[in-house]
């Protein structure tokens, strides 16, 4: 389960090394926002430690071919990004937003012991 419906957007959760990832296109249009005005609010954060890692510069075609840049956000990068965000629907969309981040990470941590807990029973199976 990767895609969440958050305001009636099919957002497309992302897991990559164990993070979970959503994209500044996808949440510019939860939020109804301009996705330039989502750019250039995460151009202007501080490029540090912080930063590099939760929002990973991407890109992707628009419905002429072009190719434009996007993000790709961790749920920290999400954090961060929309904290100016304000109004109930706003607020609404950020809790969706974050149950999802949690849910997949939770999912993520679950499926990996299942595959560590398979594979000792498949080396105690094989031991004798």
């Amino acid at each position: 389960m990767n895609n969440i419906i958050i305001n009636n957007v099919e957002v497309e959760f992302k897991v990559v090394d164990n993070k979970v990832f959503a994209n500044s296109l996808q949440v510019a249009e939860v939020f109804e926002k301009r996705h330039t005005h989502i750019l250039d609010t995460i151009k202007a954060l501080p490029q540090d430690d912080f930063t590099k890692p939760n929002f990973r510069l991407s890109e992707y075609k628009d419905a002429t071919g072009r190719t434009l840049p996007m993000y790709n956000l961790t749920r920290d990068g999400f954090s961060l990004l929309v904290m100016g965000f304000t109004g109930e629907k706003a607020y609404k969309w950020k809790v969706e937003f974050l149950k999802a981040f949690n849910l997949l990470l939770e999912e993520n941590k679950r499926l990996k012991f299942s595959l560590y807990t398979d594979k000792i029973a498949n080396l105690e199976a094989h031991r004798y």
